[in-house]
Parts: C-alpha cells; structure tokens; sequence
C-alpha cells in the first residue's frame, strides 16, 4: 500500500554542525519553523563527546520558495528535501543561551515566541518578541517561574505547550498542566497526578486538550479552542 506521508530532512545541521537533537516545533503561518535543539538525544547530554554544536539553540528556519504553510500541511505536497548548504543561508539562531530549550510555540497574533526550559534550577517560560525579520526583537523575559508552583500544583519543570485562541498558555510539566494568562499570570492548573510532558487542542472543533502523561493519553473537553482551530 501506499504511504499516506513522505518524510524529507528539512536541515540536519548548523554550518557543518549536526544538531543536538532537535526537540520540538511550531509552524509560523509564512511557513517558516521555529525549533528547539536541547541535547536530550545524547547519551551525555551537555558533556557528549559526540556534541558539536557548543549551545542549545532555538532556531528559525526560513521556508525555501517551494515551501509555504499550506504545502507542509497537505499529504500529497510533503516540502522538499534541502540539503545542509540549501538550508544554511535560511538557517539562523533565534536565541542560543538557554540551558535545556524544550517546548516551543507562538501567540495567537505571531509577534511573540514562548520557549519552555526544562532546567530544574532555572525552570522558566520564556517570552520573547519577534521582530520583522522574524527574529528576536529582543532578549526574551521570564513569562512565568514554575518554581512558585507549590508541591501539589506541578513544581518542577515545563516541557510541551499549547496556546488557546485567546493566547492563554497551557504548559505541561511535573504535576500537570498549569494554564497561564497571556500576562503569565496562573489561572489554574490541571492535576494528573504523574509529569505531563506535551500538550494539544484537537477534536472535531479545537476544543479538546490532549494530554500524555507518563503511562496515559489524557483528554479534556474544554470552554476554549486551541489555536488555528476555530
């Protein structure tokens, strides 16, 4: 039979560097990825010896001519293969001083880019404003501490988020999910009683939250929708 998907490597390096192990992602709506590139998939993580970037990047790649939104979102028109030198020119760093990069995604109007890192000593979600370019506009702020959580509230560490139409943020980590204001102000936190690590609005009209957790698909039905899912 047929396969429904064909899988193309879109880049596999930064200037001769192979990647970490890149992580997570979020499609901007000109086509272009955001992706993070903690070092997880090494043995040793930080100290690999098979390490060759020397940071743990959030990148930007640029869509070519040939990959737009759409063309990644339909089965029968997979983007096409670009080599390490194809990629380079529209390859870039949006940010390369962040311990563990982990979850990544967008707000509702594009203009800004929540980075989650997984580092128990700095457990922060990033905020940072993009500018024009599509980069950076500036050097990113601390949109919430999940250290303030308490015990039972899921302290610990963020890994996968989501952001709901009305930009409101749900980042799941140690203990659950904890749903944040657009402003990072907490406005509740959903308990499974074990870690969560990714989290994502589906069903038939964006209003479900699918949740995995360490040994369960979770799912629940919700007053909001996830976004692009209206």
């Amino acid at each position: 039979a047929a396969q429904p998907y064909t899988f193309a490597t879109i880049a596999a390096d930064y200037r001769g560097r192979r990647f970490n192990s890149p992580n997570d992602l979020v499609l901007h709506s000109t086509g272009a990825v955001y992706f993070t590139d903690p070092p997880y998939g090494l043995p040793q993580w930080q100290e690999d010896p098979g390490k060759e970037l020397q940071f743990q990047g959030v990148f930007l790649l640029r869509p070519s001519e040939t990959d737009t939104a759409d063309s990644m979102a339909v089965e029968d028109q997979p983007p096409s293969v670009h080599n390490s030198t194809e990629a380079e020119g529209r390859l870039q760093v949006f940010v390369r001083n962040l311990t563990f990069p982990n979850g990544v995604v967008l707000s509702p109007d594009e203009n800004t880019l929540y980075v989650s890192v997984s580092d128990g000593a700095h457990p922060f979600i990033y905020a940072y404003a993009i500018g024009a370019d599509g980069l950076a506009a500036d050097e990113g702020r601390i949109f919430f501490d999940r250290s303030t959580l308490g015990e039972g509230e899921g302290r610990g560490v963020t890994d996968g988020m989501a952001v709901d139409v009305d930009g409101n943020v749900f980042a799941g980590g140690d203990g659950g999910v904890a749903v944040l204001s657009p402003s990072g102000r907490l406005l509740g936190t959903l308990s499974m009683g074990q870690p969560c690590a990714n989290v994502a609005f589906g069903g038939a009209d964006g209003s479900t939250l699918f949740m995995t957790c360490k040994s369960h698909l979770v799912r629940v039905e919700t007053k909001t929708k996830g976004m692009n899912l209206r």
